[in-house]
């Protein structure tokens, strides 16, 4: 099963020039020389700093109060349902809505978010419409070759932004989180995976306050525990539980999947494949773990698509070869000293696909 993180925003240096680009168009001719200030600040900050949306943040406040709101408003890039449509094209079965950004454009955007989700019949978890939607939702179990798997999808924070009405966000919560476990595992969950939004950005280790989370987690009887939002990988691995004798798959951050980040480690991420069998007595266990690498090939004279590879697929553009070596490299070397019984994966990708492939025949 695949899972996908959906949300109304995204950032990059790429993204950033567009939307100053649209600025110059849309400024009154007397304001557009702080447009091409912002432009060469922002070309200054790319080439010596990781670029996040963030970044344009400083620049608004130098703009004239008359157009200020529209740039507000550009900053703030939604997501075309038509992206969904293509994550679910290739292979998403499910979206986790717990993020930092899900705020992004207040209640209207959550809203918007998980309708346009539920107009696509995806199951999603993280950020709901009201409590009435998260308690007609939650616990979400999913059936998965025989299966009965619950999802929990969690947030540090929304930078900063509140909410406004009635919507309502997964935050990391240690009672919310205790008492979805137990409400979970009350309507028949064998297996529980946390999808955690936490972590220091860029850092290719993980912080001592999720290591606290995970313990945690773990000793409420997670299963599997997920992290997202450092935009670089960090390490996995099978942890046994003494309190519930059980192992357990822990991953700090699988990394980007597809991005326009252009920092040697924010170049690509990591998939895992968990496998989950039956003991002698029935009982659902994490069997075994594996992990592979994959890139970002960012557009070129042949495509305007940003494209995923594996690590094994040896056809990309001479320029990026470096750089993809440098982003494996460093990969590897933080899952070698750091992974616990989490190895690279054998699984050919053409057994991958194929599996993919007969999952989605009806």
């Amino acid at each position: 099963m695949a899972i996908g993180r959906y949300t109304n925003l995204v950032g990059c240096r790429h993204t950033a020039r567009k939307l100053l680009q649209r600025a110059y168009r849309l400024a009154p001719p007397k304001s557009r020389h702080a447009v091409l200030l912002e432009f060469s600040k922002l070309e200054y900050f790319a080439l010596h700093l990781p670029v996040s949306i963030g970044l344009l943040n400083f620049g608004v406040l130098s703009f004239p109060s008359e157009w200020k709101l529209l740039l507000e408003r550009i900053q703030q890039l939604v997501l075309s349902g038509r992206y969904l449509d293509a994550l679910r094209r290739a292979g998403f079965d499910l979206m986790l809505t717990a993020n930092n950004h899900i705020l992004d454009r207040r209640d209207k955007g959550l809203r918007r978010t998980v309708k346009t989700i539920e107009s696509r019949g995806l199951p999603w978890v993280g950020a709901y419409a009201d409590a009435a939607q998260r308690d007609s939702i939650m616990p979400r179990i999913v059936d998965i070759g025989g299966y009965r798997v619950a999802f929990l999808n969690y947030t540090y924070g929304t930078n900063g932004i509140e909410i406004q009405g009635d919507v309502v966000v997964d935050y990391i919560d240690r009672d919310q989180m205790a008492a979805d476990v137990a409400e979970a595992r009350e309507k028949g969950a064998e297996i529980i995976v946390a999808a955690v939004h936490w972590g220091e950005e860029y850092q290719l280790l993980s912080n001592r306050w999720q290591r606290s989370l995970a313990d945690y987690l773990t000793d409420l009887g997670v299963d599997l525990i997920i992290g997202g939002h450092p935009h670089v990988i960090q390490p996995m691995e099978i942890r046994h539980s003494e309190k519930h004798d059980k192992d357990v798959f822990l991953c700090y951050s699988l990394g980007n999947f597809v991005s326009a980040m252009r920092t040697d480690d924010t170049r690509g991420g990591a998939l895992a494949r968990v496998v989950i069998d039956r003991d002698e007595k029935g009982k659902a266990v994490v069997k075994s773990a594996g992990y592979r690498l994959v890139y970002v090939l960012p557009p070129d004279g042949q495509s305007t698509s940003y494209r995923v590879i594996p690590e094994e697929d040896t056809m990309i553009p001479a320029s990026m070869a470096d750089k993809r070596r440098r982003f494996e490299t460093n990969a590897r070397r933080i899952f070698d000293r750091h992974n616990v019984s989490v190895p690279l994966d054998t699984l050919t990708m053409r057994d991958y696909l194929s599996r993919m492939i007969l999952k989605q025949m009806p």
